[in-house]
């Protein structure tokens, strides 16, 4: 009845009606979804009738209909092929125009990948932040800005880090919302991920939101060696990608920062080809203290010792010593043909590894807990082994943390690499092959002052030097 007065009338008043049938239709929203949902002629619905209305009202009821009795507005297409979210965004009406392109957004303006908003999947989650792929609506389709990563934060601090990393001189005038400019970042956006804004503000839901809008690329660096089976096949793709990643980290060590988490999933492949670090949450200037935030499977043994060691007055040297010896005394005592013997093999030796490795640990140095580039050269190493030997360093999970307690054992218990240790594929020529001992073998050395000293010293290194840029 009120949609007919709204076609028919040039009233702009809507009439009052108490009828007990629309009254009950209305508290019924089942029912009501249903029949909204239902063409109101052979050619279309009633939102869409709406949606070109020109009726100074048809907008309030249309949003009442698309917002509180959940009409559809982006599926339902009338005969001629159009959504009524598609016919609002034609309308001459300003108002109806900016409703139809903000509706659904998150801060009245991204429209988030999936369909569903926040409730949508995320490309990345973790303890301390989501990220989810999205389309900025107050950006032409054509504009590079228009596809974009949001990375919404719960801890301020890291927030507050990453914009101050990011944005450069433009930290204290620019305001939530404004667009960055590029010339004034602190980094290259070839080689890290370019921010485009920051948002810290509260949301039409009334939420508060602190959130990173960063360019969007292509695949993470762990998606391209699962997809495209490039580790441990194509020599070129390798030494292609590997010299891409390390000028990326050397930019980085350039402006006096280590990136601190360098792993695949923090290597995106941009359109161009491109290899580009993202997320400086872990990021610290040269000398400080290094963040906490690791992820266990690509930090250094001395590292890791630093992290997870004790000083002997905690637990005296002789201790585990004896402790060891009493365990290989059980050993010799099993009987290898009873299946309870092996179990028990199994946990005495778990038993030992975990004492070799806290042995291993003693006398922790905490000069390995500051920043500084042997941290990343680490990281970039056992990088460079997944691509060249084709599987990982050490087993990990989907957080990129050893996925058993014998890999944390082996890393504390790092001895570094030989020739005899490194089953390189043969499908590489002979000469690259010696190139990935050699390489891999200096920069995974068990001591610091062994590997590679600089990001400069690797790219030198004669496994980069026949790829160009």
């Amino acid at each position: 009845e009120q949609l007919r007065i709204i076609m028919n009338s040039e009233n702009s008043q809507l009439p009052d009606t108490s009828d007990p049938k629309i009254l009950e239709l209305m508290r019924d929203r089942r029912q009501l979804k249903k029949l909204l949902n239902q063409k109101i002629n052979s050619n279309t619905y009633i939102t869409h009738t709406l949606a070109a209305s020109k009726h100074s009202h048809s907008l309030d009821m249309l949003k009442y209909l698309v917002d509180k009795c959940n009409a559809s507005f982006y599926t339902m297409a009338d005969n001629d092929g159009f959504t009524a979210r598609a016919i609002a965004l034609a309308s001459e009406i300003e108002a109806k125009h900016v409703y139809a392109n903000t509706h659904g957004t998150f801060l009245g303006r991204y429209i988030i990948d999936g369909g569903k908003g926040l409730k949508s999947n995320p490309a990345y989650k973790s303890l301390t932040s989501t990220v989810y792929f999205a389309h900025d609506v107050s950006k032409m389709e054509n504009d590079p800005m228009y596809q974009v990563a949001i990375k919404i934060m719960t801890c301020e601090k890291s927030f507050l880090k990453v914009r101050e990393l990011s944005e450069g001189e433009s930290l204290s005038i620019l305001l939530s919302g404004e667009d960055i400019p590029l010339s004034s970042g602190r980094y290259d956006a070839n080689a890290i991920v370019a921010l485009y804004r920051f948002h810290d503000e509260i949301d039409t839901t009334g939420k508060a939101y602190q959130c990173l809008v960063f360019q969007k690329e292509g695949k993470n660096l762990h998606q391209i060696i699962n997809s495209e089976l490039v580790a441990g096949n194509d020599e070129i793709t390798i030494q292609y990608y590997g010299r891409r990643i390390a000028k990326c980290i050397q930019h980085v060590h350039s402006k006096g920062h280590i990136h601190g988490d360098i792993k695949p999933q923090n290597l995106i492949r941009s359109s161009k080809n491109y290899m580009k670090l993202i997320d400086l949450d872990d990021s610290v200037a040269m000398g400080r203290e290094l963040t906490k935030n690791f992820t266990s499977a690509f930090i250094s043994p001395e590292y890791a010792r630093a992290l997870y060691g004790y000083n002997c007055n905690e637990e005296g040297e002789e201790s585990i010593q004896e402790q060891i010896t009493e365990l290989h005394k059980k050993m010799i005592k099993l009987d290898l043909s009873k299946n309870e013997d092996i179990d028990t093999y199994q946990v005495v030796n778990e038993h030992i590894q975990a004492l070799l490795s806290k042995d291993a640990c003693k006398n922790k140095s905490e000069e390995h807990l500051l920043a500084s580039p042997s941290v990343d050269i680490w990281g970039f190493g056992v990088i460079m082994y997944y691509l060249c030997i084709g599987r990982p360093l050490f087993l990990y999970n989907l957080e990129s943390n050893f996925a058993t307690e014998s890999e944390k054992n082996r890393l504390l218990m790092w001895k570094g690499l030989s020739r005899t240790d490194l089953d390189v594929p043969t499908c590489y020529s002979e000469h690259f092959q010696e190139l990935v001992k050699t390489f891999l073998m200096k920069c995974l050395h068990v001591h610091p002052v062994e590997r590679f000293q600089s990001m400069e010293e690797i790219l030198d290194h004669d496994i980069f030097l026949s790829i160009d840029d």
